[in-house]
């Protein structure tokens, strides 16, 4: 019988020193909330996750271009919304500066006023309708419409009026038309392709996390278990010799 040898004390030895590797193993997937901290842990699933993360960073990517582009249409319908709102006061004007039967050539006057404020506003709407650095309304690369400013309208007289009326009336039709033509982009093409990438963005995000993610209840229950293993190792190393020495009382009793 071999009792107190050196081969027993590197057993022990080993036994603390792989003990305290599982309990710091455990202790550092508990602390990161990973099942993965290194290729060590499991290379096969390190490489699929790397990979599902760099597919989830692109997608994240494009649904921040697609917000981009709903947030730059909505700027450019609330401008065409305000030049709207100018135009159906022209329109006002001008059809009152129409009638023949209570219109005055004073009230004309004052009328083609009030269309010379609105043109002016919806000229400078017009003019500075931009998203960021990006002009939204003149038909430049990457814009949202193509419009022209007014000018020339006259309504001093009822036939001028009547005409004024009338380009004014179409050019309502051209807003209104294009808050349309936009307000179907922003949904059925920017919030469709977010929509459709957010369901990709989380299943790729779930599948990830299955692989990567730890598991916090199994880990703790690792940690304790390994705390008393190393516990017990050291216990028994710290009194291998009162143990091997009451064996030797035994045997030679």
């Amino acid at each position: 019988m071999l009792i107190n040898t050196y081969a027993n004390g590197m057993t022990g030895l080993n036994n603390m020193i792989h003990n305290a590797k599982d309990l710091a193993k455990a202790i550092e997937k508990l602390s990161s909330g990973y099942r993965i901290n290194s290729a060590g842990d499991d290379p096969a699933a390190l490489v699929i996750s790397t990979q599902l993360r760099s597919a989830i960073a692109a997608i994240s990517k494009q649904i921040e271009s697609l917000d981009h582009q709903y947030n730059k249409y909505a700027a450019a319908e609330g401008y065409l919304a305000s030049m709207q709102s100018n135009l159906l006061e022209m329109r006002d004007v001008a059809m009152a500066a129409a009638n023949e039967g209570t219109t005055t050539e004073e009230m004309r006057a004052a009328y083609q006023n009030i269309l010379n404020r609105n043109i002016e506003g919806y000229n400078r709407t017009l003019g500075n309708a931009s998203y960021g650095s990006q002009s939204l309304l003149d038909g430049s690369s990457g814009s949202a419409a193509d419009l022209d400013p007014l000018s020339g309208l006259d309504i001093t007289d009822v036939e001028s009026a009547q005409r004024a009326t009338a380009i004014i009336d179409d050019k309502i039709s051209e807003l209104l038309n294009l808050r349309a033509d936009i307000g179907a982009t922003q949904k059925y093409e920017f919030q469709s392709q977010s929509d459709n990438l957010q369901n990709q963005l989380f299943n790729l995000t779930q599948s990830e996390s299955a692989i990567r993610d730890t598991d916090m209840a199994l880990q703790f229950v690792e940690m304790i278990r390994a705390k008393i293993k190393q516990m017990a190792a050291i216990y028994v190393e710290a009194h291998r010799e009162q143990i091997t020495e009451s064996i030797m009382k035994i045997l030679t009793s």
